[in-house]
């Protein structure tokens, strides 16, 4: 697990560190969270050997750091346009207060790969890879508003089932 971790961080250091900053604005906060991430994937390797996308793994718990920084800092007027537009982040803390971020990324990683295909494929480049629908579009050769529908679909799916377990 360690030489995953080691070629993720190898891989994807630019582009998750990129992620980070464009949602924090400050690159000393992006590295200190980047940094965050590698620290609490190696204190947590056994545990990380049962996830399927180690990868979307980061992503997830980079969006839950930047959270939790705009937490720290006491914003009342947080503006979840800075975590990106068309992201569920805002609605997934809405439905799931009672869970802590770890917790809640496994669950929220176990639901994904419940999803049919089509769903799970355009969540995951959306919401971590971080994709426009327009692009996806370009790709698949679907509609923005199928697209759309099925990210909703997959959204809907999660809070669902997160609110199941609540």
């Amino acid at each position: 697990m360690l030489k995953k971790i080691e070629n993720i961080y190898k891989q994807e250091k630019n582009k998750l560190l990129s992620f980070i900053k464009s949602r924090t604005g400050n690159i000393e906060e992006a590295e200190d969270i980047f940094h965050d991430i590698f620290y609490k994937a190696i204190l947590n390797m056994n545990s990380l050997e049962s996830v399927d996308n180690l990868i979307g793994w980061f992503y997830t718990v980079a969006k839950n750091k930047i959270i939790d920084s705009y937490r720290k800092k006491n914003r009342s007027n947080i503006s979840f346009d800075v975590i990106g537009e068309n992201e569920f982040i805002e609605d997934l803390f809405n439905v799931s207060e009672t869970l802590d971020n770890e917790m809640l990324i496994e669950k929220v990683m176990v639901l994904i790969n419940k999803l049919p295909d089509k769903q799970k494929f355009v969540f995951i480049q959306t919401e971590i890879e971080g994709q426009s629908f327009k692009k996806l579009s370009k790709i698949t050769g679907d509609s923005i508003n199928t697209l759309i529908s099925r990210k909703r679909y997959a959204i809907q799916f999660i809070k669902n089932n997160l609110k199941k377990e609540d």
